[in-house]
């Protein structure tokens, strides 16, 4: 299998590209027609969507709240509500204890890439890696013109924010156990 590690800075370079949704030899569509800018935030967004409520918990009770609201641009691949009550019986309501932080500060972080990535981007990806925001690895593959995440199959794709990008996913992407190690003892994702 061929491995194509998607580094961070082609990831924020085709953020600020305008030829990455449209080809450059195309004119550009009249200011009119273009959809106004996403004025809510990552949670926001998330939030108005009802299939991220899970989601948005955890969020909280990681502290990351503020964080994801005015943070850098990302794309966060949001497990849905039905992704996570797939989980072991007692493993979300152990993540939500304030003793176990870290550990769900690290599973977060495994579910965020620095950078724009559209469904578009992530189909031309197949068989590649990106790195998260924790740490960790994500592998993108398409099967049938689908893209997947780590093995999670996108539902919800490209739900645009004012500071970043979301693909519902229906599995939670469980980090490595080096990579939760890491995060416990030097805080994932830590706040500004």
């Amino acid at each position: 299998m061929q491995k194509l590690m998607l580094m961070t800075g082609a990831a924020i370079l085709m953020a600020s590209s305008p030829t990455f949704a449209q080809e450059a030899s195309e004119p550009a569509a009249p200011a009119a027609t273009q959809p106004a800018a996403p004025t809510a935030d990552l949670i926001a967004t998330a939030q108005s969507q009802g299939q991220f409520n899970t989601l948005a918990r955890a969020i909280e009770a990681a502290g990351m709240t503020e964080q994801l609201k005015a943070g850098e641009y990302v794309t966060l691949f949001a497990p849905t509500d039905a992704a996570f009550a797939s989980l072991p019986p007692g493993t979300l309501d152990n993540l939500l204890k304030p003793e176990n932080q870290a550990e769900l500060k690290a599973l977060l972080a495994n579910h965020l890439v620095p950078g724009f990535a559209t469904t578009e981007f992530l189909a031309q990806q197949d068989d590649a890696a990106m790195r998260t925001v924790g740490g960790g690895l994500v592998t993108i593959e398409t099967a049938d013109g689908k893209v997947q995440v780590s093995g999670a199959n996108v539902v919800t794709a490209d739900v645009r924010a004012s500071n970043g990008l979301i693909h519902g996913i229906d599995k939670v992407l469980l980090p490595a156990a080096d990579q939760q190690a890491r995060a416990a003892g030097s805080g994932a994702l830590a706040a500004r």
